[in-house]
């Protein structure tokens, strides 16, 4: 799984402000949001390590209006970053929150779209994806054998 990073520009003029999401040739370009009051960016800090973190795995361009609208409502710095993957050309998106506040807020606003994340749970999910899938063997007679994972649920109470 190769991903790579996408870029965010911005335009504003008299009708508000216009925000894509592109990668370095531009041959990936999308209008996300249009015609926002102010520029969302304004308190973006890229450079944003420590905070709540929020993930949206399958990102559909035309969710990220209101992602939009909320952050440029926040108190504080937030950092906002997308990835698509090379093959699938699915696109990914990160929110890292600094405000407890505004991250409640997030997560209400955005509660069908995004799941709460963490630095943990992101390095799993990235060294599952890179994972090789099991193979399958067919055997002379037709049998087919596959190693199997089971996991159970019970009831620890």
């Amino acid at each position: 799984m190769a991903v790579k990073k996408l870029n965010w520009s911005t335009e504003t003029n008299i009708f508000g402000t216009k925000i894509w999401l592109e990668n370095k040739d531009k041959s990936f370009r999308e209008v996300v949001a249009e015609n926002l009051t102010s520029d969302p960016f304004a308190k973006s800090n890229r450079r944003l390590k420590q905070g709540y973190l929020f993930r949206n795995p399958n990102t559909e361009i035309s969710q990220l209006a209101s992602v939009f609208e909320t952050v440029q409502s926040f108190e504080d710095t937030f950092n906002i970053w997308a990835e698509v993957d090379d093959k699938t050309n699915v696109v990914t998106t990160y929110v890292r929150v600094a405000d407890k506040s505004d991250a409640t807020m997030f997560a209400f606003s955005q509660v069908e779209t995004f799941q709460k994340w963490s630095d943990q749970l992101d390095k799993d999910a990235r060294k599952e994806a890179r994972r090789k899938p099991q193979k399958i063997k067919v055997n002379k007679d037709g049998t087919v054998r596959v190693k199997v994972t089971a996991v159970s649920l019970s009831d620890d109470t």
